[in-house]
């Protein structure tokens, strides 16, 4: 929404420049006193018109993506219109030896209004050129952190990833563990299974002994 308004601005501004060029053109060809007057005095309300869209600009700036490239933009148009102002008072200047006073103070009066605006436009600039750069450093600093932090994640990931595999390696020793106990267990109950046979035997063959022995 910024940048429309942005550019429409823009573009009325560039409009009234061509405007005011064509008007400083037709100001050394006009023989009428009175229409060079009228000339001078249309080109002081196109740069007062101007200056007041660049003001509109610079405000719609602030608030668009590319505020940058904005700022130059504007830095130019207000350099043209200072231009235009100067030749605008020069023609002033021509044209006051015939009749100094009956030009009227009110256009020096907009000149001095118009370099007052310009200055201000120029302080307004520089602020704002100052606020984009405070807000630069602030993303950078940003940026700076989330990089930190983002390391300090994949730290902790690697970290999490070492100790899931040593979890892994534990428990497939302990599963390795178990079934050794498992088989130490059944070779353990076959051996008191063979033993008692044995033992049975034995009984069984002392009793037979002794049974032949007293019969």
């Amino acid at each position: 929404m910024a940048s429309s308004r942005f550019a429409a601005l823009e573009s009325d501004a560039l409009f009234i420049i061509q405007e005011i060029q064509s008007l400083l053109i037709q100001i050394p060809t006009t023989a009428s006193l009175e229409k060079r007057k009228s000339l001078i005095r249309n080109v002081d309300n196109q740069i007062q018109e101007g200056m007041s869209l660049v003001n509109d600009m610079n405000a719609a700036a602030r608030f668009a993506v590319g505020s940058a490239a904005m700022q130059s933009k504007i830095r130019n148009i207000s350099r043209e219109l200072e231009a235009l102002s100067r030749q605008n008072k020069k023609n002033l200047s021509e044209n006051g030896n015939t009749n100094p006073f009956q030009l009227g103070s009110d256009i020096i009066d907009i000149e001095q209004q118009n370099r007052s605006k310009l200055l201000n436009q120029n302080a307004t600039m520089k602020k704002a050129s100052a606020s984009l750069a405070r807000t630069e450093n602030i993303a950078q600093e940003n940026e700076a952190i989330g990089t930190g932090i983002l390391e300090d994640l994949g730290d902790q990931r690697r970290k999490l990833n070492h100790a899931s595999d040593l979890l892994d390696e534990t428990n497939m020793k302990t599963s390795q563990a178990r079934r050794i106990l498992n088989k130490m267990n059944r070779g353990v109950i076959s051996n008191k299974l063979l033993l008692l046979g044995v033992i049975g035997l034995e009984v069984l063959i002392i009793a037979l002994l002794v049974y032949i022995k007293f019969k």
